[in-house]
C-alpha cells in the first residue's frame, strides 16, 4: 500500500524513486528477521510499516528490537516513517512517550485539523483532512508536544494522524492509515465479521464515516451475530454478500496523495543539498 502511494508521487512530483522491500519476520531476532542492514544506512528514506499488537504494553511488542535497531541504524543520515504501530514503538524508544489503550476500537474515517499549515508537510495540506483509522490503541498528542515533536494533522481531541521531529523530515509519525485503499477498511470489516460469526467473544465495529450514511445505519441496525461452526461459512456468504453492495467512500485520497508527494520532494531537496555539498548523492530516491 505504501509502495503504491509512493510510486504514485514519483509520477506526480516526476522525482524517480528506487525501491526496495523488505518483508520482516517480527518473531526472529533482528539480525535475521529480514532486513539488509548492510543497505539501510545508504537508503535516502525508509518507511516502517505496523503489525497487530501483540502485548498491552507497547515496550513489550516483538517488534521492539527490529525498531530499536532500524532507529541507530538510521541515525541522522536516513529519514524514517513510522506508521501505526512502528510509530508508538518508535515514540516510546526516542522519547519515552507510552501508548494508552482505548475503550473501543478506533475504526473509520475521521477529520483531522491542519494544525501546522506553515509545515513544509502541511503547507499543501487542506484546512480539515479526513484520514483512516483502524486500532485500539493511541499515543495522546500532548506528549507529543511535551516532547517537542511538531503535530502537522491534529485532532479531535487528544487525537492526531501526523507528526513528525522539530526539524519536519528526520522523524515521520502516522498514527492513522492514509496509505489505505479504498476498500481497506471493508475488507477489515468482512475479516472482522468472519471472526465473530465463529467466535462470539471477538468484537466487530462498522467502520465510521466510511460507507454512505444510508449503508452505515442498515448495518448498525443489524449485528452480525455468532453462528454454530456448521453454519457460519454460509451465514458469512450470505453477509458478504450484502456488504459488497454498500459501495464505501475514500475521501482521505487527496490529501493522501498531497502529503506522499510533499514527503518525496522533501527528499529529493535533501539529495540536492547533499548533492551540492559533494557528497556523490544521485538523483534517484533510494
Amino acid at each position: 500500500m505504501f509502495a503504491d502511494r509512493v510510486i504514485l508521487a514519483s509520477r506526480r512530483t516526476g522525482v524517480p524513486v528506487e525501491l526496495s522491500i523488505y518483508g520482516v519476520a517480527l518473531s526472529s531476532p533482528w539480525q535475521t528477521c529480514g532486513v539488509d542492514w548492510s543497505a539501510l544506512p545508504a537508503l535516502d528514506g525508509l518507511i516502517v510499516t505496523g503489525s497487530h499488537p501483540k502485548r498491552l504494553d507497547v515496550g513489550q511488542e516483538p517488534a521492539v528490537p527490529v525498531v530499536e535497531e532500524i532507529i541507530g541504524a538510521a541515525g541522522d543520515d536516513v529519514p524514517v516513517m513510522f506508521s501505526c504501530q512502528s510509530a508508538h514503538i518508535a515514540l516510546s524508544l526516542l522519547h519515552g512517550i507510552r501508548r494508552v489503550r482505548l475503550p473501543r476500537k478506533r475504526h473509520g474515517v475521521f477529520e483531522h485539523q491542519n494544525t501546522a499549515p506553515g509545515h513544509p508537510l502541511g503547507l499543501a495540506l487542506p484546512a480539515r483532512a479526513p484520514v483512516p483509522h483502524s486500532r485500539w490503541n493511541a499515543v495522546p498528542a500532548t506528549g507529543l508536544e511535551r516532547a517537542g515533536l511538531r503535530v502537522v494533522l491534529g485532532g479531535p481531541g487528544d487525537d492526531w494522524h501526523l507528526a513528525t521531529s522539530p526539524d519536519g523530515l528526520d522523524r515521520v509519525f502516522l498514527q492513522g492509515h492514509c496509505e489505505y485503499p479504498a476498500d481497506m477498511l471493508l475488507r477489515e470489516y468482512r475479516r472482522d465479521v468472519r471472526r465473530h460469526l465463529q467466535d462470539a467473544d471477538a468484537l466487530v465495529e462498522v467502520p465510521e464515516n466510511y460507507f454512505h450514511a444510508e449503508s452505515e445505519r442498515r448495518l448498525r441496525s443489524r449485528p452480525p451475530q455468532h453462528a454454530r461452526p456448521a453454519e457460519a461459512e454460509a451465514v458469512f456468504g450470505q453477509l458478504d454478500g450484502e456488504i459488497g453492495t454498500l459501495g464505501p467512500r475514500s475521501p482521505w485520497d487527496a490529501a493522501a496523495d498531497t502529503f506522499f508527494a510533499d514527503w518525496t520532494r522533501m527528499l529529493a531537496a535533501r539529495i540536492a543539498a547533499r548533492a551540492d555539498a559533494d557528497l556523490g548523492t544521485s538523483g534517484t530516491l533510494k
